[in-house]
């Protein structure tokens, strides 16, 4: 199975060339989405905790 998806996607990208950078470039995308959502995410950790820290809570 997995010779047979090896060979098509070599054949995939001998038709195409750029094939291989289009998807890099998604790839590369998809995680540059995924770092802003977790540094969102801390920030808004970090203010939650700052907020509690203020009112007396346990951050």
């Amino acid at each position: 199975m997995y010779n047979r998806l090896l060979l098509s996607s070599r054949s995939c990208y001998k038709g195409n060339p750029l094939h291989l950078f289009v998807i890099v470039r998604d790839f590369l995308a998809m995680v540059d989405k995924v770092c802003l959502e977790i540094m969102k995410n801390m920030q808004r950790r970090k203010i939650g905790s700052r907020y509690r820290m203020l009112r007396g809570g346990v951050p």
